[in-house]
């Protein structure tokens, strides 16, 4: 099984989150989601989710650090701050 990574991007009080909203597929269309994808070969889950992050919502974020692992495949990321 192929490795994901999944992102949420919060303010400084943690009252706002960073989600953007589908277009594809059709299915997901219109509905909002956090932000992720496939870890490439090589990469790490930050690395992965820094260019997640900017292929999807043209971010550029370097401070994601792990928050808590879910059956070894997918790893949520958080960033500190803002």
């Amino acid at each position: 099984m192929k490795p994901y990574c999944l992102g949420f991007l919060f303010n400084k009080a943690r009252t706002y989150v960073w989600l953007i909203q589908k277009n594809k597929p059709d299915f997901q269309r219109g509905k909002y989601n956090g932000i992720g994808g496939a870890v490439e070969v090589g990469e790490t889950y930050e690395q992965a989710m820094e260019r997640e992050f900017f292929e999807e919502a043209g971010l550029k974020i370097n401070s994601w650090v792990p928050q808590k692992w879910i059956n070894l495949n997918l790893v949520i990321l958080q960033c500190r701050f803002i």
